[in-house]
């Protein structure tokens, strides 16, 4: 049964029911995949990050550069991908109903089709879903208009309640979204909302980390370590989280990280 005004119903313009097909789907998804982990270890998968972040927002206005309306739903990125029983994360799994196949636009088509400047992208450390499979890091995205202004329209779920590990595993980052005034202060959006951007201004995109699987300190102390070496994590996340002790130039030290993993409490089931 249908209604008017529903999540999942009957549409009025300018609402659609989008929204019930990626962030409502997510959630549904989200708990079945858990609880097959719930099971057993070695089943199922911990949660995938929610969306949609402002990087993947829909964007508006008039291109100053020939002076017509314009609008499209930019695909700058989201991660979002989940630890699973045997193996880390799809990193730009983006969310469960896309199931990994979101191509991610060019930055440079980008600020071809739409009049924006894309100021960052990146991976941050630190933001992953701990555990013996780790879930995906978070993404930063920023951007603004170019000669005049934008409105950018987005549903960035995962600000309170972030995607969950399992079986021990820690939960992915949260997502989060600012907007950075002309004097370089950040101010603070709020997870659904439709936002003008000014020249010299710029919207902050944080996107979901995905949720870990199985105890960090469970995880191959040369996984630990390559991800040391390659940025995805600190050696202070390696010591304090997956009780391993990382060298200067990127080796385990055995004895220390016995010690560490030796003292780490029991993990819950």
């Amino acid at each position: 049964t249908l209604r008017r005004g529903s999540v999942a119903g009957i549409p009025e313009h300018p609402t659609s029911c989008s929204v019930a097909t990626t962030n409502v789907a997510d959630r549904v998804a989200a708990a079945v995949q858990r609880s097959f982990a719930e099971i057993a270890d070695g089943l199922g998968m911990a949660e995938v990050g929610a969306v949609i972040p402002p990087a993947d927002g829909v964007v508006s206005g008039i291109d100053p550069r020939t002076g017509k309306r314009f609008v499209n739903q930019l695909f700058l990125g989201a991660t979002g991908g989940a630890g699973t029983a045997h193996v880390d994360a799809w990193v730009t799994y983006t969310h469960v109903g896309n199931g990994g196949l979101c191509y991610l636009d060019s930055v440079e088509l980008d600020e071809v089709y739409q009049p924006i400047h894309v100021r960052e992208r990146r991976l941050l450390a630190d933001t992953e879903g701990a555990g013996r499979h780790v879930g995906a890091p978070s993404l930063c995205v920023e951007y603004g208009p170019i000669g005049g202004s934008i409105e950018v329209g987005y549903v960035s779920d995962g600000a309170i309640n972030r995607a969950r590990g399992v079986r021990g595993g820690r939960d992915g980052g949260p997502a989060q979204q600012w907007l950075r005034r002309r004097s370089g202060s950040l101010e603070p959006l709020p997870a659904c909302a439709q936002v003008t951007v000014n020249e010299g201004e710029s919207i902050v995109s944080i996107s979901c980390g995905g949720g870990g699987y199985g105890p960090p300190e469970s995880r191959a102390t040369v996984a630990v370590a390559r991800d040391v070496r390659e940025g995805w994590i600190t050696a202070e996340r390696a010591r304090n989280i997956y009780r391993v002790e990382v060298t200067p130039d990127g080796r385990v030290e055995e004895k220390v990280t016995g010690d560490l993993r030796a003292a780490a409490p029991e993990p819950a089931r």
